[in-house]
Order: structure tokens, then sequence, then C-alpha cells
């Protein structure tokens, strides 16, 4: 992979994280805070920050819902 192509990976990520964090705020009323550590705690945030697994070019009502069921142990593969 291009470095250039690595740059607008990691860009794509971080814009994932800041919405999916959005979503969580808004859908379940939690502060930024709260929402960043559901998140950042999650098998969910391992999994989209792993360019491998191509999470991070999905939307991100599609991350919050991958999120939603792990937290309800429901679990996905991504590989």
């Amino acid at each position: 992979m291009s470095k250039g192509n690595e740059q607008k990976i990691e860009f794509c990520i971080e814009l994932q994280i800041s919405a999916v964090i959005k979503l969580i705020v808004n859908k379940y009323a939690k502060s930024i805070e709260e929402a960043t550590n559901i998140l950042y705690k999650s098998e969910t945030y391992k999994i989209l920050i792993d360019k491998e697994t191509g999470l991070w070019a999905e939307s991100p009502y599609y991350v919050l819902q991958s999120l939603e069921q792990e937290l309800c142990g429901i679990s996905r593969e991504y590989r």
C-alpha cells in the first residue's frame, strides 16, 4: 500500500471514530467522554482501526450497528 493510500485510510478511520462517537452521543444521550470510552473499550474499535478488515470503509451507521451488536453479545465476522 502506498504512503498516500495509507494516509487516506488513516484519515477515514479518524472520521469514522468521530462520526460514531457523535452517533452514540445523539442516540443514547451520552456525554462525549462516555461515548468515547464506550467505543475505545470495544472490540469493534479494534476492528475499525485494523486497516485490513475494511470496517473503516463502511458507513458510521454500520459501525454503530456493529458496536450495538457487540454490546448485546452478538458477534460478527470481519475477516
